[in-house]
Formats: C-alpha cells, structure tokens, sequence
C-alpha cells in the first residue's frame, strides 16, 4: 500500500475512534450552517483564510491524537455519510482538505438536526 493511503487509513481509523470519545456538537442550533451546492457559497479559500477562524479538521485530528481534547472549534465539511443511532440520534461523517490537500474526517453524534449527504457545513464543537 503507498505511504499516503496507509497515512490516510491510520487517520481515518484514528478519527473514528477519537471522534467518538471527544468531539460531540454543541446543542445550540446556532453553531451549524449548511450550506448548498452553489460554489460560490463553498469557496474553499474562505475556509483555509486563518483570520476566519476556521480550523482545519486534518488539525483537529492532529490535536486529538495528541490528547488536546477540551478545545471548541470552529470547521466546516462534506457530509459524507448520515445514519440514526441506537436512540434514533443523528449522527454523520463529515470529510475535508486543508489548504495543502490534507483529508481528515470526524463523526459527529447525537446531532440536534439531521443532515443530508453532500451538504456542507460549518459548525462548533
């Protein structure tokens, strides 16, 4: 396997695992935005632009394999994939790049709204 997919394989396994112990959404509604298919309203260079406040979720990753855990942060991302919980919670993968084309995922669970796939979205947590 080339050295990237096994880079990109320990890191998705890693933020699955990760993802479930440390990073629930906020329950405040205010903390979402989706946002629709339009490219204009997902131009990527807003995201990667720092003074946004925007962080990156290849850097969330990074941070919570290395144990920082008690931060809120502010992403964005593709919903990849959208299911139910056992209690019928809406729970989702969201995917991105960093501006130097670093993938990174994260679970959200126990979402207070339900997504669909493809939407992107910024969001708290």
């Amino acid at each position: 396997m080339k050295k990237n997919k096994m880079i990109a394989l320990m890191t998705t396994t890693s933020v699955a695992v990760v993802s479930l112990i440390a990073f629930n959404v906020n329950k405040d509604l205010s903390s979402f935005n989706i946002f629709g298919y339009n490219s204009a309203e997902v131009e990527c260079e807003r995201y990667f632009d720092y003074e946004n406040g925007y962080t990156s979720l290849y850097e969330i990753v990074e941070n919570l394999n290395s144990g920082i855990t008690n931060v809120e942060y502010k992403t964005w991302g593709t919903v990849t994939k959208f299911f139910y919980g056992a209690s019928y919670q809406n729970n989702f993968y969201i995917q991105s790049t960093d501006k130097y084309g670093r993938i990174a995922g994260v679970l959200v669970y126990n979402s207070p709204i339900s997504f669909q796939e493809g939407n992107v979205i910024t969001l708290t947590g």
